[in-house]
């Protein structure tokens, strides 16, 4: 019976996942970078801040993880470069379509 529990939580887990979304949005750097912002499609708690403005990140890289129906979701980077922002911190309850960290992504 557990595993099928376990299943269960996979999926809505993967399901949750997907919802988290990225936004790419020109910026003013000379045409040559790209301000992403990073949102939230779920309504939960800030578990973990792992970056800081300033710090080089790349594709993939985990930059928020999030709290929702007791599972963890990580917020990661949609595109390699540097944290311009970070609009959270740790237990700041966060809504659908919030602005979570705002990356410029190397070009």
């Amino acid at each position: 019976a557990s595993n099928i529990g376990e299943g269960r939580k996979s999926e809505k887990d993967s399901e949750i996942r997907k919802k988290i979304k990225q936004r790419i949005v020109l910026s003013l750097h000379g045409g040559n970078m790209a301000k992403v912002e990073v949102e939230s499609e779920v309504t939960g708690n800030v578990w973990k801040v792992e970056v800081s403005p300033g710090a080089a990140v790349s594709e993939g890289q985990v930059l928020i993880i999030l709290e929702s129906m007791k599972m963890e979701i990580p917020v990661e980077a949609p595109v390699s470069g540097t944290v311009q922002q970070v609009l959270v911190q740790p237990e700041e309850q966060v809504e659908e379509d919030q602005l979570l960290v705002v990356i410029d992504a190397e070009s």
